[in-house]
């Protein structure tokens, strides 16, 4: 098994076959994760898939603390959300169910927008 010394510290030793060719062996890792919700997905992303599984099942989105945490801390996801929503929408985008999460989300975090605006803006009196 072949083997990389990094600073005279750490070895990490290899398979044979992925010595012998190490780009085919990333580009089979990465057919095989296609399918799958890529890491470096936005936090938009992954929320508005959550959302579209749930929607596709005919259930309704659960409010979940992660979703509400990610509602009130990030409002400029505003824009990726309306993005993904006409990204997705029918008849340009063919996932009807993934624009509707981006939909739900987009209207959360208006939401929670309103309601910080509406904290800080002093009512006048009258």
């Amino acid at each position: 098994m072949p083997a990389v010394d990094f600073i005279g510290e750490t070895v990490i030793g290899f398979p044979d076959s992925i010595a012998r060719n190490p780009r085919r062996h990333v580009m089979s890792r990465q057919g095989r994760a296609m399918g799958r919700i890529r890491s470096n997905a936005s936090p938009t992303d992954l929320h508005a898939r959550r959302i579209a599984t749930a929607i596709a099942k005919s259930r309704p989105p659960a409010f979940s603390p992660d979703l509400q945490l990610y509602l009130e801390s990030f409002p400029g996801e505003i824009f990726a959300a309306l993005k993904g929503a006409a990204r997705h929408m029918p008849p340009t985008g063919k996932d009807e169910a993934l624009a509707l999460g981006y939909l739900f989300l987009l209207q959360g975090l208006l939401e929670h927008l309103r309601y910080r605006a509406d904290a800080v803006t002093p009512t006048p009196p009258g």
